[in-house]
């Protein structure tokens, strides 16, 4: 694993960044420094050759995560007006590898919605000592590391998150449940390099946080206020599996209220799922089929990767009786290819209940329905998200509604190919099945 020290730097920080660099250069294989300014002489980094120069356009302190995508990395994010010390990434990467997530020698306890971000929570300083390591909610990423195999930056250098990376990064981390952790230290361990602070995003951003208090109410809400789940099993007789797909439910890791719903009748699978939708009461709503089984971490990455989304479907295992399985892999989909290829698989759909607002499952329709009703959404423009986690395990038999052995395939291709017709027509209201 390479070891790298990655800093975002301005005009104004070079004197205090040639001590910064001093300092972290020795512990690391790689020192990236960011800048955006004309007119920085940074001939005395040919010193270190092991530092390497990026200049990029201004994306504020974000920019330290500009090369946070690499894989296989150690990734170190520094401030510009700091002196580490010479144990600081040895120590550091001890604690990374006992804890895992992020880590850091700053940061925020969140205690609640509706607080100043600077002055509403509990805080832990890098320069003054913290006595024991523990869990937080927002890094401070001037002194943080994490596995670059672990967690995925995405969106950090968005101009709306300028200048307030480490909310961003904390709102990154609730989102894919990684852990937070803010590591002992003594007293002036870390220190500041003197005069450095005339030019400071702590200044600049305090005394107004709006963006920030947002952000980490939004924080706050992922970690500890889990919405409730519903989740549907529509069914007509129970052929076997029953209590295995209950089972899986019941073992869900998530924390938050899941609410199980049993919809039987001798009525199709749309029948069955909306009569089970009409005692739903969570926020967000999935299905379960009777002789399916949802993995253990199922419903958890769900809600983590539908935020920003009114739809998710991920990736699924398709296992069989030998024993064999294999993975469908979920990729981005728009309201034209799905039209071309149906690359949802039904299983792995995660639905906020806002999106029934456009209608509920199709109950003309025996087969395919779950097709029919993404169309539906998509042509209305309903945000659909994709997970890369395995959010379903399919259980391919001979008895099943769609391929078993007793299935009108016909039928269920007449069905399919009229569903696909009148979207690709782009027929106003919902759809209906023409009779053969």
């Amino acid at each position: 694993m390479k070891v790298t020290a990655n800093i975002a730097t301005q005009k104004a920080r070079v004197a205090s960044l040639m001590k910064t660099v001093s300092s972290i250069a020795p512990q690391v294989d790689e020192v990236r420094i960011y800048y955006t300014e004309c007119g920085c002489d940074y001939k005395w980094t040919k010193r270190f050759p092991n530092v390497k120069i990026h200049k990029g356009k201004d994306i504020g302190s974000a920019a330290k995560f500009h090369w946070a995508n690499r894989r296989n990395e150690y990734y170190f994010t520094c401030d510009d007006d700091l002196i580490y010390p010479p144990d600081y990434v040895q120590k550091t990467l001890e604690k990374l590898q006992k804890h895992g997530g992020y880590v850091s020698y700053h940061g925020r306890k969140l205690k609640g919605t509706g607080r100043n971000y600077y002055s509403g929570h509990k805080f832990f300083h890098c320069l003054r000592s913290v006595s024991l390591d523990g869990a937080i909610d927002i890094p401070g990423t001037g002194v943080g590391c994490f596995n670059t195999n672990d967690f995925r930056v995405d969106g950090v250098d968005n101009t709306d998150w300028r200048n307030m990376d480490d909310v961003a990064v904390g709102y990154l981390l609730a989102k894919q449940g990684l852990d937070v952790t803010v590591l002992s230290h003594a007293d002036g361990w870390i220190k500041e390099v003197p005069n450095s602070q005339e030019v400071s995003i702590y200044r600049a951003e305090s005394k107004h946080p709006i963006r920030q208090n947002k952000l980490a109410d939004e924080v706050y809400k992922l970690k500890y206020m889990s919405p409730k789940v519903s989740v549907i099993i529509p069914y007509k007789v129970d052929r076997g599996w029953l209590d295995k797909a209950i089972k899986s439910v019941q073992e869900q890791t998530y924390t938050g209220e899941i609410e199980l719903i049993l919809s039987q009748s001798e009525a199709n699978a749309s029948i069955n799922f909306n009569n089970g939708l009409k005692e739903a009461t969570g926020e967000y709503i999935r299905f379960l089929c009777d002789d399916d089984i949802l993995p253990h971490n199922s419903i958890a990455d769900s809600v983590r990767d539908i935020q920003g989304y009114d739809v998710l479907h991920g990736w699924a295992c398709n296992f069989y009786g030998d024993g064999s399985r294999n993975i469908h892999k979920a990729k981005d989909v728009t309201f034209q290819s799905l039209l071309k290829t149906n690359g949802i698989h039904g299983g792995t759909l995660f639905f906020h209940k806002s999106v029934f607002k456009y209608g509920n499952f199709n109950e003309q329709i025996t087969t395919g329905e779950e097709f029919e009703f993404n169309l539906r959404l998509l042509r209305e423009g309903v945000r659909y998200g994709t997970s890369s986690s395995i959010l379903y395990h399919y259980r391919r038999h001979s008895r099943q509604k769609s391929t078993g052995v007793n299935v009108d395939m016909p039928e269920r291709v007449r069905q399919i190919n009229q569903i696909r017709t009148w979207y690709r027509e782009n027929r106003s209201g919902n759809f209906q099945l023409q009779s053969a």
